[in-house]
């Protein structure tokens, strides 16, 4: 499958790794601490908030994305439908819906 690649204005998004660049800027988490395997709440937020806006933004392969988080396309899935669900629950997880909104500001997240 190719993939193809969204620009926002005022940011290249191009690849995961330059949405993983962003979603850590926005989050105060370092990269290296979302490719761990920390299973810290606010760690595992910003993963699956990561993992949810580059399904949003990128066309591109579950595996793609969890290569650079070193995770499998399984755990891709499951992060994307824990934003998709917590986001659209009335009893979704404050820390996760407040992370999810400081990146859909900047990414103009679709829901996927």
């Amino acid at each position: 499958m190719k993939c193809t690649y969204f620009s926002y204005p005022g940011i290249g998004l191009r690849t995961p790794s330059d949405v993983l660049e962003h979603v850590c800027r926005l989050s105060g988490v370092s990269a290296d601490e979302i490719r761990s395997s920390s299973r810290k709440e606010d760690v595992a937020i910003v993963r699956h908030v990561y993992c949810y806006a580059c399904c949003s933004v990128l066309n591109t392969t579950m595996k793609e994305i969890a290569d650079v988080i070193n995770r499998d396309r399984v755990s891709v899935i499951h992060s994307r439908n824990v934003v998709r669900n917590g986001i659209l629950s009335p009893m979704g997880n404050k820390k996760l819906i407040d992370s999810y909104k400081k990146v859909e500001q900047i990414f103009k997240l679709k829901h996927v």
